[in-house]
């Protein structure tokens, strides 16, 4: 099971499910190098500890501060 996933840069990326990455207890940190244009409440379990890497300011941050999790 892997620790940390990442989305490069020009990796169309377009929604992200609920639910998508529940059940992933290994699961640290996402890279998201883009942008996705939706990504919906719950896509990991809340008790994980996750850490979200992405760009300042764009969707990934702003559903980072939705859901409670960490974002750098």
């Amino acid at each position: 099971m892997w620790s940390t996933i990442y989305f490069w840069k020009g990796f169309f990326l377009k929604n992200i499910k609920r639910c998508a990455f529940y059940s992933c207890e290994k699961l640290e940190s996402v890279y998201f190098m883009g942008n996705p244009q939706n990504l919906e409440a719950v896509i990991f379990d809340h008790e994980q500890n996750i850490t979200i890497y992405g760009l300042s300011g764009g969707s990934v941050e702003e559903y980072a501060q939705k859901e409670g999790l960490s974002f750098c």
